[in-house]
């Protein structure tokens, strides 16, 4: 959003409020002091332009050229508004802190600029025209933030998509750890099995009685089942460390998921209330035809 936020609504019924000071004055065009029709506007400068040359553009008439001391220049062209004569119509646009003034000065050719004195109508229906233009600068005004509030949707709808990516990988992620923890309860059970069989054989070498010829054999032997019980122990205790990191990831993916489809869920919000003001923009533009 730009520097100017306004309650559309009040500005809809209230254009007189809105148009403020639409007047006749004088301004410098072509370096000479020229008669003009001016207008105060409660809208930043960026709005007004941009309806007024969608206005000449949508009445087809060709992009306005530089000018100077600031105007840009319509060379040559008839708005039926104003004058069934083709004019040169100059225009600029002065940003204020609250407001923005566009000017118009309207010429005949040449430095023949129309006056109240001699072209009185003209000047009037200048002065409407500029009083009218209220309505397109809400209406453009009104298109843009639509314009905006839909790019928020589709960027919405983007983020959405990949909230949903994300909470489908992270589901995927927990069937896959669900998955070796239902395997790892199985090794638990059987690595338990060989490692109390393994300390069981361990416990009848140690009760062997033999000769003192037979003393290195049982050593060896003692050595051999030893090594066995330790890595069959081993084995255990990683399954069940494994089980405890498997558990925990489990959590992970778990609390993953959940982020994930909260996050969806205020997106769904965010959406919803873009879409609303969106309606609530069409409802304001329909309420100006």
């Amino acid at each position: 959003m730009k520097k100017y936020i306004f309650l559309i609504s009040i500005i809809i019924t209230t254009l007189t409020t809105f148009a403020q000071e639409v007047k006749e004055s004088t301004t410098v065009v072509n370096d000479m002091n020229q008669p003009c029709i001016s207008a105060d506007y409660a809208l930043s400068g960026e709005i007004i332009e941009g309806a007024f040359i969608k206005k000449m553009a949508d009445a087809k008439i060709s992009k306005a050229s530089k000018a100077t001391n600031g105007f840009k220049l319509y060379k040559g062209v008839t708005v039926s508004e104003i004058t069934k004569e083709t004019i040169d119509l100059y225009f600029k646009v002065e940003d204020k802190k609250t407001s923005a003034i566009l000017t118009m000065a309207l010429s005949k050719g040449y430095d023949n600029f129309l006056k109240k004195e001699t072209d009185s109508v003209s000047i009037e229906n200048a002065k409407i025209y500029l009083t009218k233009f209220a309505n397109d600068a809400t209406a453009f005004l009104l298109a843009k933030q639509m314009n905006e509030q839909a790019a928020v949707v589709k960027s919405l709808e983007k983020k959405l998509k990949g909230q949903s990516k994300d909470e489908e990988g992270y589901t995927k992620d927990k069937s896959k750890i669900e998955s070796k923890i239902n395997s790892n309860k199985i090794d638990i059970v059987a690595l338990k099995i060989e490692m109390e069989a393994q300390q069981k054989a361990l416990e009848t070498v140690k009760m062997k009685t033999v000769t003192v010829e037979e003393m290195n054999a049982l050593k060896k032997e003692l050595s051999k089942q030893q090594s066995t019980t330790e890595k069959a122990t081993k084995k255990y205790n990683n399954a069940l460390e494994d089980a405890g990191t498997y558990n925990e990831n489990l959590k992970k993916a778990e609390d993953k998921i959940m982020d994930a489809v909260l996050e969806q869920t205020k997106t769904k919000s965010e959406i919803t209330e873009a879409n609303k003001k969106i309606d609530d923009l069409k409802t304001q533009l329909a309420n100006l035809k």
